[in-house]
């Protein structure tokens, strides 16, 4: 398995800020553990790309 990130879904007002995020991720065939290492400023609503990598693997980092 690659680990690489292919596609995913966002909704919400900031949308549309977010989606650059994800796009350049799934253009540049990153893996979930380079988003994890990848520095987002904190608190920002972009940080849901970083919480939602590490979902993907050890959990998120600020749960509700």
């Amino acid at each position: 398995m690659s680990q690489k990130i292919v596609g995913g879904s966002i909704i919400g007002p900031d949308a549309s800020s977010l989606i650059s995020s994800l796009t350049l991720a799934i253009a540049n065939e990153l893996t979930e553990q380079q988003i994890m290492q990848t520095v987002f400023a904190h608190p920002t609503t972009g940080e849901v790309i970083h919480e939602a990598a590490f979902g993907l693997s050890i959990g998120a980092l600020h749960q509700a």
